[in-house]
């Protein structure tokens, strides 16, 4: 699947992986291509359905596509587990995270030491493992392309999670100004909740605009992280009230 929308802006499926990333091991949405290059770095990529059941986060770990359609079927089956070597760590990392990242959310002045220990968990060698929980069913997303914006449809009706999030993410290298209405945010935050109609994210480097509407009876929120080449996204999360919505997103070049 294959549409042009500005000059050299392009969509796919096939988004490029690496074993480093930290999202590495899971279906992405829709990938964003400029030329040849795709700009989504470690991100979600368009529309990537992500399950809450309780405190634990559901991944998609198989998808299905349609030949030449802009249709996806996510499969929520996955949970990210925490390995040192061949020594799981999950339950003290849950803890040591459940304990500090409330903190780097809510206090800038404190993001550069929990930074300096998500590199030193990087140097130690602890990995995150998507590994089979059983099947929590499944989300369909069809993403319909227009002159220069993607309309996302969701249909979560055969999901079976309390709630769930849908993530649209691009790389965080690129994409490194947030404007809520006219106001930038200085010193972007992994994790905050958008009050208004839509905001949009800026990359000074490619000259281009990513915008989003918030959708009716959903909470949006915005955030980014950037650490060496493991996490690198930037985006909108839209948390739903309802199982079935849809929502756009628009790209505008700055020249």
């Amino acid at each position: 699947m294959l549409s042009y929308l500005l000059e050299g802006l392009r969509f796919s499926f096939n988004i490029p992986s690496h074993p480093e990333h930290e999202i590495h091991g899971i279906e992405r949405g829709l990938g964003v291509f400029i030329g040849s290059k795709c700009i989504v770095g470690e991100g979600a990529g368009l529309g990537m359905p992500l399950g809450l059941d309780g405190d634990k986060a559901i991944f998609p770990g198989e998808s299905i596509t349609v030949h030449d359609k802009p249709f996806k079927r996510f499969r929520l089956n996955r949970a990210s587990i925490k390995y040192l070597g061949r020594l799981k760590i999950e339950k003290i990392y849950k803890k040591a995270r459940s304990l500090l990242a409330p903190i780097y959310i809510r206090d800038k002045t404190f993001r550069p030491i929990y930074t300096l220990l998500m590199m030193s968990r990087t140097l130690m060698g602890v990995k995150s493992r998507y590994e089979n929980i059983g099947d929590k069913g499944y989300v369909d997303i069809e993403y319909n392309i227009g002159e220069n914006h993607v309309d996302v449809n969701v249909d979560a009706s055969n999901l079976r999670c309390s709630r769930f999030l849908i993530a649209n993410e691009l790389s965080g290298k690129l994409f490194t100004k947030l404007v809520v209405d006219d106001d930038e945010v200085d010193d972007i935050p992994p994790w905050i909740e958008i009050k208004s109609g839509h905001a949009t994210l800026i990359s000074p480097k490619l000259k281009l605009l990513m915008g989003i509407e918030r959708p009716s009876s959903c909470r949006l929120f915005a955030g980014r992280e950037v650490l060496g080449g493991r996490l690198d996204w930037a985006g909108f999360s839209i948390m739903p009230s309802v199982r079935r919505f849809s929502y756009r997103v628009w790209f505008e070049s700055l020249d």
